[in-house]
């Protein structure tokens, strides 16, 4: 929710290959941030465009509705499907 509210472009949880670790990163530009060892599992546009119609500018609103439709099991199978990966490298 946090990184959310501060970011205004996206909010990505990915798996770092590194480190092996989830993380929340915000991108705030198209072209600043890239994020070329990491995974997206789950992403939240956060840009006005993806709520203001629907929401105005109650952005916290937004992101609870975001995060009560979230199906996690989709996300652990990507997880899950990175895993394996990870594993027969």
């Amino acid at each position: 929710m946090a990184t959310g509210m501060a970011a205004r472009g996206w909010t990505v949880l990915a798996y770092d290959t590194r480190d092996n670790g989830l993380h929340n990163i915000l991108l705030d530009a198209h072209n600043v941030g890239v994020i070329s060892s990491w995974t997206p599992l789950l992403v939240l546009d956060v840009y006005e465009h993806a709520y203001y119609i629907d929401f105005g500018t109650a952005k916290k609103a937004y992101i609870d509705a975001f995060i009560k439709n979230i199906d996690w099991q989709v996300v652990n199978t990507r997880y899950q499907a990175i895993q394996c990966l990870e594993a027969d490298r």
